[in-house]
């Protein structure tokens, strides 16, 4: 077939290629739910959003999307035989996974209409704010404890940016900085989007009062 393929006797439609592709993710991710209560839950909104893309109002890949996120939530909610999930529990893994917010709105208008729920489906803003800085702060404080590599002061870099000056998913092989000391602290000056940025170094964040004041300072002026 791959000869075939190459040789140009049979051409395999990428567009076919990127259907498969988008099915099979889907049916791994419900394979995920490991109690079959929230495999039930899972199963029904899948079909809702199939149902939904038949009629075109949605297409593969945003199923995939959907259905990724709701996997997510049920596997943070560990949900009892017949439990629906909560507020609280809503709460909860949107601190965890901020970036998931919108993603998992659609799921939980489901559950609401399926379940007679009452569940928010988005925070507010600010609430949103302060779990994806809360989220970038744990990200900066597990890779203290990491083994330095050649990647490092880059990964270090766009955490930072996100923690400090809310800058989301900043790409690291596209990075422009160099060593730049801030007040005496040592750290890195970042351009990003022809803006000038200082972040702290992984030593400068780790050790230090003045540094600890300095970057405290940081915080509240991203």
């Amino acid at each position: 077939m791959r000869f075939l393929t190459e040789t140009g006797v049979v051409t395999v439609s990428a567009q076919l290629r990127d259907r498969h592709t988008e099915l099979r993710r889907i049916a791994e991710i419900l394979l995920e739910p490991t109690d079959s209560w929230s495999a039930q839950l899972l199963s029904e909104y899948v079909y809702v959003l199939k149902a939904r893309m038949e009629q075109g109002d949605t297409n593969l890949r945003s199923v995939r999307l959907a259905a990724r996120a709701a996997a997510n939530l049920l596997k943070s909610a560990q949900l009892k035989l017949g439990a629906l999930p909560t507020q609280k529990t809503l709460e909860s893994f949107w601190r965890r996974s901020p970036g998931q917010v919108a993603a998992v709105t659609g799921f939980i208008g489901h559950l609401n209409k399926r379940h007679g729920l009452e569940l928010q489906v988005k925070p507010d803003a600010r609430w949103l704010c302060q779990a994806r800085r809360q989220k970038a702060e744990r990200e900066l404080v597990a890779m203290l404890s990491e083994i330095a590599d050649d990647d490092f002061e880059r990964r270090w870099i766009v955490k930072g940016l996100a923690y400090f000056h809310d800058v989301a998913r900043a790409s690291r092989r596209k990075l422009v900085f160099q060593s730049q000391e801030y007040r005496g602290v040592a750290g890195y000056s970042v351009t990003y989007e022809e803006k000038i940025l200082w972040v702290p170094s992984a030593s400068s964040y780790q050790y230090g009062d003045h540094s600890s004041r300095v970057i405290s300072t940081l915080r509240r002026n991203p």
